[in-house]
C-alpha cells in the first residue's frame, strides 16, 4: 500500500472483511470523507490478494495480522504504513465460563508471560514497540 498517512487514504478505494470491527470502522470513515469507496471482502485472504493485485489501495488491520502478512512474503509489495485512528482492538484467550480449571490455567499463563518478559519479547517479534498494559485502571483484573 503507498500510502504514509491515514488521512492519505481520503479519496482512495479501500476494503477489509466484512462485519469486523475495522471494516465498520473503515467504512464509517469512507463515508464521514465523503469521498473514496468501501469494498467489502468475504476472507482476510480476498482482502490481501486484491490489495496485492492493485484491487484496493488499502485496507486496516491490527498489528499482529499485518506483521505476520508481510513477513509471509505470500503478498508481494505489501507493507505497514502507519496506525489507523480506531479504538484498540486486542486478541484475546477464551473459555468456556464453567471451565475454572482451563481459565485459571489462561490467567497464570498470561501472567507469567508478562512477568518473564516472555509477553514483551513476543511483542517486540511480532508488532515491534512497547507491549500494551492488559490491565484496566480501577479494575481488579
Amino acid at each position: 500500500a503507498g500510502v504514509d498517512s491515514f488521512e492519505s487514504l481520503k479519496g482512495k478505494t479501500v476494503g477489509s472483511v466484512a462485519g469486523t470491527f475495522e471494516a465498520i470502522a473503515l467504512e464509517e470513515q469512507v463515508e464521514a470523507w465523503d469521498e473514496g469507496s468501501f469494498r467489502s471482502y468475504q476472507s482476510q485472504a480476498d482482502v490481501f490478494l486484491s490489495l496485492a493485485q492493485g484491487q484496493i489501495d488499502a485496507t486496516v488491520v491490527t498489528s499482529t495480522v499485518a506483521s505476520s502478512i508481510v513477513a509471509s512474503g505470500k503478498f508481494e509489495g505489501l507493507t505497514i504504513a502507519g496506525d489507523a485512528p480506531f479504538d484498540v482492538d486486542y486478541v484475546g484467550l477464551i473459555g468456556l465460563r464453567q471451565e475454572y480449571g482451563l481459565l485459571n490455567y489462561l490467567d497464570l499463563f498470561v501472567n507469567q508471560q508478562v512477568r518473564s518478559g516472555r509477553y514483551q519479547e513476543l511483542f517486540d517479534k511480532w508488532v515491534g514497540g512497547d507491549a500494551p498494559d492488559l490491565t484496566i485502571a480501577k479494575a481488579y483484573r
